[in-house]
């Protein structure tokens, strides 16, 4: 019983932290509706859904604005597909909140265009209010003296919000994926009569090897000549520019699981060594975990690795 109060505590210091960052929009509201859905019992589930439902509520009524509408829609959106599909079918818990993420950026782009606006309306609100937002945080850097350093890269991140925020979909579906896939595992946690099966640990995680086609037809749009095609107002191209970033960090969360594989096996000094260098050199390590996530869709390195020897030829 001691590793599962351990597991307990690691989750519940995750959904502490994923709601500090993130809206709780995206993890709260698909916990307190699956807490919801499996008819509560005990005090424990009672909690978390009295609570749970307090932090949403408060999260989702202030605040004005098209792109904070927007946010908001997307998460509950997403969560109602997730419920729907975590009753109509509860395994795979990638697959459901991929479907899930997808259905709801989807969703909030068509009640946006019902309301009049298009996916540009959207972006410049978000490019508006992050680079307000990093202007403010720079003044308050340069009040303090806390540096010219921070407070010129705080400038040159409000210079860049503009372009940042046409990444915002892509932005949103990963953190749509992550916030129902902690909720799932918080939802398995607390609740007596959970639906379906928690899932495996995170260093079993991979998807589909299709998904390469998604890679392939991405990169190909975004490097071909411009098609004047559209869609909600925004080109096509950018649309394939954001759903390549989402296949390539779905491939580098798959080439971190094999690498967790591997930790296992790995002395504690060079797991330290290794994460002071990746921290140093972020790029060239996201990078080669996306190689590593992309070429197990041909090697399976985690079979490979957990094989026993056998001593002669593979047949």
């Amino acid at each position: 019983m001691p590793e599962a109060r351990r597991f307990s505590w690691g989750l519940a210091w995750l959904l502490a932290i994923f709601m500090i960052v993130v809206p709780p929009v995206f993890m709260l509201a698909p916990l307190v509706t699956l807490l919801l859905v499996s008819r509560p019992s005990s005090g424990r589930e009672w909690f978390w859904l009295v609570a749970g439902s307090v932090l949403v509520v408060l999260s989702v009524v202030p605040g004005d604005g098209l792109s904070a509408g927007f946010v908001r829609a997307t998460g509950v959106l997403a969560t109602g597909a997730f419920v729907a599909l975590s009753i109509w079918r509860p395994d795979e818990l990638f697959r459901r909140a991929a479907w899930a993420a997808g259905l709801g950026l989807l969703a909030a782009l068509l009640w946006t265009a019902w309301l009049g606006y298009g996916w540009n309306d959207v972006e410049r609100a978000i490019g508006t209010e992050l680079r307000e937002l990093f202007l403010t945080q720079a003044g308050a850097a340069e009040s303090r003296a806390l540096g010219g350093i921070l407070t010129q890269s705080l400038r040159e991140m409000a210079d860049g919000a503009p372009r940042s925020a046409a990444f915002y979909p892509a932005l949103l579906t990963l953190t749509t994926i992550a916030g129902l896939a902690i909720a799932w595992r918080g939802y398995h946690w607390i609740a007596r009569r959970p639906l379906g099966s928690e899932g495996g640990p995170f260093a079993s995680f991979r998807f589909s090897d299709q998904a390469v086609w998604l890679l392939a037809l991405s990169l190909a749009v975004v490097l071909l000549p411009d098609t004047g095609v559209a869609l909600f107002g925004s080109p096509i191209e950018r649309w394939a520019a954001n759903l390549l970033v989402v296949v390539v960090a779905l491939y580098v969360a798959r080439g971190l699981a094999i690498f967790a594989v591997v930790a296992k096996r790995t002395p504690r000094a060079v797991l330290i060594a290794v994460a002071i260098a990746s921290a140093v050199l972020w790029p060239f390590a996201a990078s080669g975990l996306a190689l590593l996530g992309l070429a197990d869709s041909w090697v399976d390195f985690r079979r490979r690795l957990e094989s026993p020897p056998t001593g002669g030829t593979e047949r």
